[in-house]
């Protein structure tokens, strides 16, 4: 069975409150079409269980949230392939990498997981999020969504948000503590040029290396401005300025 171009959509088991505002969507039927359904174990289980099998995790344990932020804003899908948009409200998954849609701001309204395609992207709020192919700080080429920062034209600056979940711990004496489970953020950064991903070391030496057409200027900018890359603050500030070289 072949099926048209759509969004492939799975159910997210996990759900939270919701800005209350109301605003006239696109039905389901008149763009999206629900390809195949998971039921919400799905990713239930591969939050809780993909660290170590025979540790028992519930969500109310953890530190920490899986989303960027919790809120579902008002956003929208695009497929740039056809230059079709459909409004919706969003909010990024950042453990299991998943853009959570609903048609309706409703706190009971059914929960989706979008299709992780190169030809989508996502705006939720400010935000805009690209399925894109690039290589991890381990070397290995993976796909992933990644949050634009910056479009110079000539280049782009990308985010990648990631986290890790750090199994809880028991105290081992009575004068400890328990420790318990935690999810960390960390984010790594990509410039784009040419449609290839470069990642982007935060260390004032090694920088340079991801802009090898400007390496010189890059050094003689960063000891001027005295750039020390502690945050993505001094990355834009460094991109600014070679975008306007010619």
């Amino acid at each position: 069975m072949t099926y048209p171009r759509a969004f492939f959509l799975i159910i997210i088991f996990i759900s939270f409150y919701v800005h209350p505002q109301q605003i006239s969507l696109m039905a389901p039927g008149e763009y999206n079409t629900v390809q195949e359904v998971y039921f919400a174990s799905h990713l239930k289980q591969q939050l809780l269980s993909k660290m170590a099998e025979d540790v028992q995790l519930k969500l109310e344990d953890i530190n920490g949230s899986p989303y960027l932020d919790e809120w579902f804003h008002l956003g929208k899908i695009i497929d740039e392939k056809v230059y079709k948009e459909n409004a919706c409200y969003l909010r990024y998954n950042i453990y299991n990498d998943v853009i959570e849609l609903k048609y309706s701001i409703d706190t009971s309204a059914p929960v989706y997981g979008f299709l992780k395609d190169p030809d989508f992207k996502a705006i939720i709020g400010d935000k805009s999020f690209y399925y894109r192919k690039f290589i991890a700080s381990d070397g290995i080429s993976k796909f992933g969504y990644l949050e634009l920062m910056k479009d110079y034209g000539s280049f782009k600056l990308f985010k990648r948000h990631y986290q890790v979940l750090r199994l809880p711990k028991k105290a081992r004496t009575s004068l400890e503590k328990d420790i318990p489970a935690k999810l960390s953020n960390y984010e790594h950064y990509y410039v784009e040029q040419n449609e290839a991903f470069k990642e982007v070391e935060m260390h004032r030496k090694k920088i340079v290396e991801a802009f090898p057409d400007h390496s010189s200027e890059a050094k003689k900018f960063i000891k001027k401005e005295k750039l020390r890359f502690k945050d993505e603050g001094d990355l834009i500030k460094l991109g600014d300025y070679l975008s306007s070289l010619k």
